[in-house]
């Protein structure tokens, strides 16, 4: 094997394994964006469900401090229509 035949050899495998890791590099790109859309669909309904039950949680604490702090008996029944 002569000099030209080992270059060009030499230069086939360089060239093939750039491809080769093309190739694989997608692959896991790929991969990443399914988690990433499995991630935005499954997890992010989740949180705005999480927020809205946490001031539910809050609305529902200062409605019942009003009603225990509040002095006069008639406005405790528009607080507990509240509650």
């Amino acid at each position: 094997m002569n000099m030209t035949q080992r270059l060009s050899l030499a230069f086939s495998l360089l060239a093939g394994s750039l491809i080769i890791l093309g190739i694989v590099t997608l692959s896991l790109l790929a991969g990443f964006q399914a988690r990433f859309e499995y991630v935005q669909v499954n997890t992010i309904d989740s949180l705005k469900v999480l927020n809205r039950l946490v001031d539910e949680s809050n609305r529902l604490s200062v409605a019942l401090y009003r009603h225990q702090t509040e002095d006069e008996s008639g406005k405790l029944a528009s607080l507990e229509a509240v509650i």
